[in-house]
């Protein structure tokens, strides 16, 4: 709730006190003091609007510094990484290609491919054609997702419920869930991969890996960065001494 104060008179500001009428504003309307009236001292204008020209000064200030210190960032990422643009193309495992990376990159950009859904071979073999297209700076995007712990009970409840709609398609149900995609945490033949090519950009989706492969990886002197969907993932990152943070919405692919 706030008031509002209106003066009743177009004249001098600096007169005498005079009479004028309050409003007074709440979140459902306005009720007016019909009848009643009050004596108010001339507010000080010339105070206000300096305040008010202060105010917005600083907050000019703080919001060039802001920018500027962005740019800065931004500038420095562009030139370690040797791009001309500051766009990174989604890496959309299974369906990015080397092609597609390596024009990103020779616009300027940073290609990417997705490796998560192929084992060491096919991404090495992914990382080959990508150099054999460009020279430009490019990044192989991991899977880094916790193994999940089978339940068979819970499974085969899964399976049951969703006999039927297999039976729509003239389908037979698995006869267990098995994980789709090997996590980069429990594949020590793409680790081993990745620090022998040497791509330059790594990112990481899901998750991250242990500690001793983000160092391995960093002193191979690849950059790393890795996806996050809320503030303590981003902590995360930040502690395990990545060099960029990348904010992804929880509901992306």
């Amino acid at each position: 709730m706030h008031s509002l104060i209106r003066i009743n008179s177009e004249h001098d500001l600096g007169s005498k006190p005079r009479k004028t009428m309050v409003s007074r504003q709440t979140h459902v309307g306005t009720r007016r003091c019909v009848g009643r009236s009050m004596s108010l001292s001339p507010p000080n204008h010339d105070s206000l609007i300096t305040s008010g020209r202060v105010h917005r000064q600083d907050m000019h200030a703080n919001q060039r510094a802001t920018l500027e210190k962005a740019m800065q960032e931004q500038a420095g990422i562009l030139e370690r990484l040797g791009l001309q643009w500051p766009i990174i193309q989604a890496p959309m495992a299974g369906v990015s290609t080397p092609r597609l990376a390596a024009e990103v990159s020779k616009a300027g950009g940073l290609g990417s491919i997705g490796v998560g859904a192929t084992n060491a071979d096919g991404a090495r073999r992914m990382i080959t054609e990508l150099r054999a297209l460009t020279d430009s700076p490019f990044n192989v995007n991991v899977f880094v997702h916790s193994a999940p712990t089978h339940d068979s009970a819970r499974e085969s409840a899964w399976r049951k419920w969703l006999t039927p709609r297999f039976q729509d398609f003239e389908a037979t149900p698995p006869d267990r869930l098995d994980t789709l995609y090997t996590s980069f945490a429990d594949d020590p033949d793409m680790q081993a991969m990745l620090l022998e090519t040497r791509p330059p950009v790594v990112s990481f989706h899901f998750g991250l890996p242990s500690r001793d492969i983000i160092r391995a990886l960093k002193e191979s002197g690849i950059w790393l960065m890795a996806t996050a969907t809320n503030l303590e993932e981003a902590h995360a990152i930040e502690q395990a001494g990545l060099d960029a943070i990348v904010a992804q919405g929880f509901e992306a692919g």
